[in-house]
């Protein structure tokens, strides 16, 4: 589900992980920030400042995740869920979601190798 408030300058989502759609995210955004809030399951982030065009400008960090954790990322800042099956977060953006300008970098290479 989604919450976009494009009048209030913000959005909401929350996202189920389901066994097939693994890894989540694998990109960064140029404007907004995310917060986000582990509510179910668990898993691991990898984080990286990245440039404007997605590559990595440090080697990834992985950051354990259980319920209750809450990680932010700034604008460039990559990121990669690697989440188990079932776990459910949800994401708070500083920006709405716009169709027209999806504020979208993605990061091929912030992946586990």
């Amino acid at each position: 589900g989604e919450f976009n408030a494009p009048e209030y300058g913000f959005s909401v989502q929350k996202t189920e992980v389901l066994a097939t759609n693994l890894p989540i995210a694998v990109h960064a955004h140029a404007r907004k920030s995310e917060t986000f809030v582990i509510i179910k399951g668990g898993g691991f982030v990898l984080a990286a400042k990245v440039d404007k065009t997605g590559k990595l400008l440090e080697n990834p960090k992985k950051t354990l995740l259980k319920i209750d954790s809450v990680v932010y990322f700034p604008p460039l800042a990559g990121h990669t869920f690697y989440l188990n099956p079932g776990s459910k977060m949800i994401c708070y953006s500083s920006e709405p979601y716009d169709e027209k300008n999806p504020d979208f970098i993605s990061c091929p290479d912030l992946v586990m190798k």
